[in-house]
């Protein structure tokens, strides 16, 4: 039976010939012809078709739209500023002559616009033409497109699908003018991300808008007509704004030099591939460009050379020029202006002009330091030009600081040609940086590069002071033979400087671990902090080169020690044991000779054989026993157990090493589950008789005893003495959760013979874990593999024994637990609400009350409902709203644990997770529920969901929001948050701006408005707010006098 809720489209616009041959068959309308009895299903969606009278026996009543004389009117305001211009492009000879450019031009398609045109794709096409496309399309185009009269848009959308190939391009041309001046020209299905947010990838934005611009195949020059006479016009004005950032960011010259002429702004502010926001004369000069047309076309238009953005850190235009371009490049801007003395804070110089040339040859490797050419190499390369044609221009006294700081640049790059040049030109190689280090320390501070050495024997050979230190002032007194011997640097620069005469035996002072720290740490962003002594004593350059370097990428040998030894270094104490983490017998053997005692320990308490244990050195340890280290050491056995080595083992208990460990008799086992050494766990198991351990048990599943079945004699092992009648711990379920997680059916099967307390531990903590589990399995296996024993973290996410099964897609064994007694908890269902099947989180909510599906879990999520939003899961959203979950829960804002604030998952309820997807069903849904359109927005970068229409350009839900009671003037959140308003002119949305205005929005908030908007360059907005702000102020002059009359 066809139902009587039917959806009427608009038929094609009627001509005469049509008023003149009018019949009933060629009627057609959208009906849906679902049974009353069928149940919807997610393939069918209605099932809304197209049919005739003539096509179709069914009785229907048909009520086709035609257009009568007198067409509806919007319900837009008139002076939306796309309305304005669509009147006026309607009534004017412009898109005339466009029509006819188009009809001359249209065979002439591009090879590179990949069978997109105007705006139409294969993939939009396809949409159409599925069971209910064509609806669903005209709900998305309503959306973001206002309309003069009520059926424009599907008229459009009628062309758009089945029009001829001109009227395809005139529509198609519109819409893309339309979405170019409301910055909209994103794909609107490929830019929201997984969160809800706008995926903003301004180089893909760029690509496409300047692709499609090509596809129109119309000769620039037509272009620059049509453009010039709408420029009056806002949209005119948006069109040639946001098309001059999208040729900029794809550096396309040629249609920038057309825009330029048209008066776009050279110096605007756009938002670039990086996502900064930046001067085209910045981009132009960016190493991913290299567009030395682009810059010189930039020059010619007026382009400041000087000007900056106003983020942080941002580079003027001839620092990046100096040190990722050219000479013609950095000549260019010099000779149109730009700034020689500017300078900006950098880690160990005041960086200038000088101090970026020195930096231009970064991209490439450095000559060998066993090179003869080097020097000549070098002076072939971009850095030798750039810094000898700007050094002229500066002055050897009253410039004195810039060219100091370049040779601390050099001397840190390892660049003996620039430093020569330098030299040359007034700097010291012993003078300080502004920062407080010299030359020779930035040198020897990167003597792990081979070229270093080379590096400081030349400021050595100029007069470089080898005991001068850094950071005097400041409480550290570092010479650069500590630096040397602490950061493992090659055993050349050590003799280096001690063949010119660096105090081996000065010791080295640190007011402040944390000064040490930031001065010792390597390019990698590894640290050796605590290395420098306090006090009277202070760290000789021996304990220095004794202590292990902590860098993940290299590792310090005992050559450097050896040599300070032999040259004499005295010695203070603790060396002994320091030196065995090295496993060298022949370091060993020189500290002995040199009268140490065996038995010394470190700062630790630790003595030599003790260290030699934890790092595992078999030799070492007999060799350290032979020599009369003491053995008489509490848990000596431990660290052997830990180690997993039986050998090492073996050894101890030869000589007398007690077998046993203070405290709780189950510690030796424990240790030895660390190791992974099954069989030595076995054996130490049958040898000692020791009872049962959980710690044990969870440490050697999680430590991957159950890869391998033929391990299950050593499970069997630990199991034997579990009480049977013993209800498991947590420590158990965390087994038994690594378990499931992985597979591993034999450990599984084998524990859940076992009554557990229904909780384990995660791998993750809480925040950014709780993002890892939506994420699904793949980066809860990277965690699971880098971290260990962290049920010990306080933070670690303890969750239902169930959740894992659930992310192995194990759903027998989850019915089988849930059949046994254990509950899901609300995480459990949040991560199966993401992809799992419907009628398996049936089952689980049937084992839930109602609070835990309305609630996130722990308060620290969304809401199970909030998560079927973002995954686009109707079937479940329904299942939720009809037990009775609440629409209107807000989450708690989800910070990742990540330095950049935009790395929060901001705080939303389920109408605003719908509103950030663009999904236009499921607001249907929500509001239909009862979905509160004002809810708040949450504290940190949360919005409320007309902010959140406003931010996207969704026009179109914009109003209806409004019309359903939507606060215009709602604060945005207090952390991060915009006005409705101000989220608008942030992103450009024009249109969106003047409706906004147009409803009244609270006149306090033009000013900030204007401010956000002219921050990212978006002046056809600023001016929309300063117009409106000037009409509203004549007619609150004429309101009051007329009241004074």
């Amino acid at each position: 039976m066809v139902e009587s809720n039917c959806v009427e489209l608009p038929g094609p616009r009627r001509t005469e010939e049509d008023e003149g041959n009018d019949s009933s068959d060629s009627e057609w309308i959208a009906v849906n012809v679902r049974s009353r009895e069928d149940h919807e299903s997610e393939e069918d969606e209605g099932s809304i078709v197209e049919i005739s009278r003539a096509s179709t026996p069914l009785g229907i009543s048909f009520n086709a739209l035609r257009l009568s004389s007198s067409p509806s009117q919007s319900l837009w305001p008139p002076s939306l500023p796309w309305l304005r211009f669509e009147n006026q492009a309607s009534q004017s000879v412009t898109i005339s002559n466009l029509m006819y450019q188009l009809r001359l031009h249209s065979t002439n398609v591009p090879e590179d616009t990949d069978g997109e045109t105007s705006l139409i794709t294969s993939k939009q096409l396809q949409a159409l033409t599925a069971p209910g496309g064509y609806n669903r399309e005209l709900a998305r185009i309503n959306n973001f497109m206002p309309e003069e009269t009520e059926g424009d848009n599907a008229q459009r959308l009628k062309i758009l699908s089945t029009g001829d190939p001109i009227e395809l391009k005139r529509e198609g041309l519109l819409r893309f003018v339309y979405q170019v001046s409301n910055n909209l020209i994103e794909d609107q299905d490929e830019a929201i991300d997984e969160d809800g947010d706008e995926s903003q990838d301004y180089e893909e934005m760029g690509v496409r808008t300047i692709r499609l611009f090509r596809g129109f195949c119309l000769p620039l020059g037509v272009w620059k007509e049509f453009i010039s006479q709408t420029l009056k016009q806002p949209t005119g004005k948006a069109f040639l704004e946001n098309l001059f950032e999208a040729a900029a960011n794809t550096q396309s010259v040629d249609i920038c030099e057309t825009l330029l002429e048209l008066g776009a702004d050279p110096n605007r502010l756009i938002m670039t591939e990086s996502c900064h926001v930046q001067r085209p004369i910045q981009l132009a000069v960016e190493y991913w460009v290299g567009n030395e047309e682009f810059l010189k076309l930039l020059i010619r238009s007026g382009a400041d050379v000087n000007l900056v953005s106003g983020e942080e850190d941002a580079c003027p235009a001839l620092f990046k020029a100096a040190k990722e371009h050219t000479l013609q490049s950095v000549q260019a801007l010099v000779d149109a202006g730009a700034d020689l003395w500017a300078s900006i804070e950098h880690d160990e110089v005041m960086y200038t002009a000088l101090a970026a040339a020195v930096e231009s040859d970064w991209r490439h490797s450095y000559a060998s330091d066993h090179d003869e050419d080097q020097q000549q190499v070098s002076c072939c390369r971009r850095g030798v030009e750039i810094l000898s044609y700007l050094l002229p221009n500066y002055d050897r006294e009253d410039d004195h600081d810039m060219i100091q700081s370049a040779l601390v640049m050099a001397a840190t790059r390892g660049r003996r040609d620039l430093a020569a040049i330098l030299l040359g030109a007034g700097a010291d190689a012993n003078e300080a940086s502004i920062q407080g280090y010299t030359p020779l320390i930035c040198a020897v501070h990167h003597s792990y590069k081979s070229e270093m050495a080379s590096m400081a024997q030349f400021l050595l050979e100029n007069g470089a002071d080898p005991n001068m230190g850094t950071y005097e002032s400041r409480g550290i007194d570092m010479g650069p033979i500590h630096i040397a011997a602490s950061t493992g640097g090659e055993e050349k620069m050590l003799a280096l400087l001690l063949d010119y005469g660096a105090d081996i035996n000065a010791p080295a002072y640190s007011a402040t671990n944390t000064e040490s720290a930031q001065f010792s740490a390597s390019e990698d962003g590894d640290s050796d902090s605590g290395w420098y002594g306090k006090g009277k004593g202070g760290r000789t350059a021996l304990q220095l080169a004794l202590l292990p370097s902590t860098s993940r990428y290299r590792t310090k040998s005992s050559s450097s020690a050896l040599l300070l030894l032999r040259a004499g270094a005295n010695l203070t104490g603790g060396e002994f044991a320091s030196a065995a983490a090295f496993n060298s017998i022949e370091l060993m053997q020189e500290l002995v000779r040199r009268g140490v005692d065996v038995n010394d320990v470190d700062s630790s308490g630790r003595n030599a054989l003790e260290i030699c244990i934890e790092h595992q050195h078999v030799g070492l340890c007999e060799y350290l026993i032979q020599a009369g280290t003491s053995m008489d050491r509490p848990d000596l056995i431990k660290p052997a157990f830990r180690g997993g080595n039986r050998q090492i083992v073996k050894l101890l208990l030869d000589h007398g090493a007690a077998l046993q460990c203070a405290g709780n008799q189950g510690s030796l086992l424990v240790e030895v589950a660390k190791s992974k050494n099954w069989e030595l766990m076995s054996w130490l198991m049958d040898l000692q008789d020791l009872p049962y351990s959980s710690r044990a048990l969870c440490l050697a599943v999680t430590s991957g005893i159950g890869t391998d079945q033929s391990n299950e004699i050593h499970l069997a092992s630990l199991l034997r003495k579990r009480p049977q009648t013993r209800t498991g711990n947590i420590l158990e379920g965390t087994a038994l959760a690594y378990a499931a997680f992985w597979d591993q059916h034999w450990v599984t099967d084998r524990l859940l013979k076992f009554r557990h307390d229904g909780e384990c531990v995660l791998p993750l903590v809480e925040n950014i874990g709780y993002y890892t589990l939506m994420e699904g399995p793949y980066q809860l296996k990277r965690t699971y593999e880098t971290r260990r024993q962290y049920w010990n973290d306080p933070n670690a996410i303890r969750c239902s024994i169930i959740l894992p099964f659930i992310l192995s897609n194990n759903w027998p064994s989850v019915r089988r637990l849930l059949d046994a007694g254990y509950r899901p908890d609300r995480l459990s269902l949040l991560v199966a609400t993401r992809s799992h099947p419907l009628p398996e989180i049936r089952h689980l909510t049937s084992h839930m009350h109602v609070l835990d599906i309305s609630k996130g879990s722990r308060g620290k999520l969304e809401t199970p409902l909030q998560a079927a939003i973002r995954s686009r899961r109707r079937d479940v959203v329904e299942h939720f709203l009809d037990l009775g979950a609440d629409v209107n829960a807000l989450s708690t804002s989800l910070a990742l644990g990540y330095e950049d604030e935009d790395r929060v998952i901001p705080a939303r309820t389920a109408l605003q997770h719908a509103v950030a997807l663009r999904d236009l069903p499921m607001i249907d849904l929500l509001l239909d529920a009862g979905a509160d359109v004002n809810a708040p927005a949450g504290e940190f970068k949360g919005a409320t969901a007309l902010q959140i229409a406003a931010a996207t350009g969704q026009i179109g839900l914009a109003r209806r929001l409004i019309a359903f009671g939507a606060d215009i003037d709602a604060p945005g959140a207090r952390y991060g948050g915009r006005t409705a308003l101000e989220a608008a002119a942030e992103r450009g949305r024009l249109d969106m701006v003047q409706f906004l205005l147009e409803c009244g929005v609270c006149s306090d908030q033009y000013e900030t408005a204007m401010d956000i908007a002219l921050a990212h360059g978006y002046m056809a907005t600023v001016d929309t707010i300063r117009e409106w702000m000037t009409s509203e102020g004549t007619q609150q002059r004429a309101m009051d006098e007329d009241g004074g009359i």
